[in-house]
């Protein structure tokens, strides 16, 4: 609210720096929903070895993206929503890659974020937003496949602020 002088303008992209807690929200919210769990599958071509184990050629492999959002030795009590970690520390930021990493992360990353700030941001200043009735489950509602599945039984209230 500070930032924006008591709700009495819309938060804006200049906003973004000094908004730490929002941040934190929304980094929270991509790694409990990590929707894509899986990078692009890649073919082996020739046949290697990782971390000990032999992948042979012709294997199609991929990275489990999802797999580190929810790794203990990264977020202490990874299954706790917990956005206070990321101001405690900054660096876990880094850690949550929903978009992917490298040259095959996702180009509209940027515009992804940028919408997320904005529209939750601005939702937050003008509403209060409560579950009507049960709070979402954050378990995976299918482990290890390509996406997650949205638990479908919680509606919201918006209630003006």
């Amino acid at each position: 609210m500070r930032l924006t002088d008591n709700g009495s303008r819309p938060l804006s992209l200049k906003d973004r720096a000094e908004a730490h807690y929002l941040n934190a929200t929304l980094a929270e919210i991509q790694r409990h929903a990590s929707i894509l769990s899986v990078n692009f599958w890649r073919y082996n071509y020739e046949a290697t070895t990782v971390k000990g184990y032999p992948v042979d050629s012709g294997a199609v492999i991929t990275a489990q993206l999802g797999a580190l959002h929810v790794n203990n030795d990264i977020f202490k009590n990874a299954d706790k929503f917990y956005p206070d970690r990321f101001i405690e520390d900054p660096k876990l930021l880094n850690q949550v890659i929903p978009f992917g990493i490298g040259k095959r992360s996702c180009v509209g990353e940027n515009l992804a974020r940028t919408t997320m700030f904005l529209v939750f941001g601005n939702l937050l200043l003008r509403y209060d937003i409560r579950p009507h009735g049960l709070f979402p489950s954050t378990k995976n509602q299918v482990p290890y496949t390509a996406a997650k599945l949205p638990d479908k039984n919680v509606e919201l209230e918006f209630v003006k602020l």
